[in-house]
């Protein structure tokens, strides 16, 4: 069968068609490849671009977030009473601030040792970098013990404290002293043992839940403990350690704690007379002899006058004639040398009292000498021409 002259026509002009696009798409594939194969011959291919690295950021958070992000590594170490140290490692590319806040408790692993945090502490820790730092802490409990211990972060807080802990700001020189005796009494409110350092009475407390000394303070720690915690909410009032009559009298015949424990126990200066004299006449015959020295000190004029007559006396106490020979070599008195002297002269068939008169004359001696020390003008050294 004969195929149409149109039919035929029409199918050559296609393959033509075909065969001219086939050429062309196999001469564009070489020119391609040959301009490929030119590039990688005579040019070196453009580097990636490197990344920007970004500039590092400032991240605030608590201090619970802190301690638990995988970026930081932070530890505590302390000693159980009055200092820890915050010691961080970042592997972080941002600055952390954070802070240890004021009456944060930490604690043992084992629940043992307990302190709380008295003052606030910013904490910055740079990126990639460690670094410590240093607070003042307070222990919690009277059966803490000193030494190196690694403490962790509480998120309990101790209600009774968070007054008391404002106050603080107000007295930024406050020792640790003061601080830690003052938060043993609010939370515990234990007895004169736990602080003092003088001997004590024999009718002092001895027994209660301390068995060391740790916490000892000097008077003035103590009585401007109580001074703090006249006002706060929750303290115990009075505390069981302004009851001791021995404290009261330490700190009001100490130069030093004078007038605060005038303050704290309310004595005028009107009525401190008054207080001498009640305590010598009618006070606890444990603590009478230390009015002798409140007179001396205060009224030392009265007091030489009275004392010779306390040490002569053979019907009184041999504990009352001692300190009030005591008492007389403490007054600042070039006379009293002299009249210790007399007294030992006169009084030389007593026995009982010649070994106090003894050592009382040599403090008197002593006072005297120092006197005579500070008396002395200060010499300088002629300058050579």
């Amino acid at each position: 069968m004969k195929r149409h002259p149109l039919v035929f026509l029409a199918s050559l002009i296609v393959l033509v068609i075909l065969i001219f696009i086939a050429a062309s798409m196999w001469l564009d594939v070489g020119d391609l490849s040959r301009l490929l194969r030119k590039q990688k011959e005579g040019q070196a291919p453009t580097p990636a671009a490197k990344p920007v690295p970004r500039p590092p950021q400032v991240v605030e958070m608590d201090l619970i977030s802190a301690v638990r992000d995988p970026d930081l590594n932070i530890r505590f170490l302390g000693n159980g009473r009055e200092e820890m140290h915050l010691l961080a490692r970042s592997s972080s590319m941002d600055e952390v601030r954070t802070e240890i806040p004021r009456g944060m408790l930490f604690t043992t692993a084992d629940g043992a040792v307990q302190v709380v945090a008295t003052h606030r502490i910013p904490v910055v820790i740079p990126p990639l970098k460690s670094a410590t730092f240093t607070t003042r802490t307070s222990a919690i409990r009277l059966t803490n013990t000193l030494g190196d211990k690694q403490f962790y972060p509480s998120e309990t807080r101790i209600e009774l404290l968070e007054s008391f802990l404002q106050k603080l700001d107000k007295y930024p020189d406050a020792t640790v002293e003061t601080v830690q005796t003052a938060v043993l009494i609010l939370l515990h409110n234990p007895p004169l043992p736990v602080f003092a350092r003088f001997k004590l009475l024999e009718t002092e407390q001895r027994d209660g839940p301390f068995s060391s000394d740790i916490f000892r303070a000097d008077l003035h720690d103590i009585l401007l403990a109580l001074l703090l915690l006249k006002d706060v909410a929750g303290a115990p009032q009075p505390p069981r350690i302004a009851t001791s009559s021995q404290l009261k009298l330490e700190a009001l015949i100490n130069p030093q704690t004078h007038d605060l424990a005038m303050r704290f126990y309310d004595i005028g200066p009107d009525a401190e007379w008054d207080f001498w004299r009640s305590e010598l006449i009618s006070g606890n015959p444990a603590t009478r002899h230390y009015a002798l020295y409140g007179i001396a000190r205060y009224y030392p004029d009265v007091a030489f006058r009275m004392l010779p007559k306390w040490i002569s006396e053979p019907r009184t106490p041999l504990a009352y004639r001692a300190a009030a020979a005591y008492a007389l070599a403490e007054i600042e008195n070039d006379a009293v040398l002299k009249t210790l002297s007399e007294l030992q002269a006169r009084l030389a068939g007593d026995k009982e009292i010649a070994q106090p008169l003894t050592r009382a004359i040599e403090i008197a001696q002593h006072k005297a000498m120092q006197r005579a020390h500070s008396k002395r003008p200060t010499s300088h050294a002629t300058p050579q021409q």
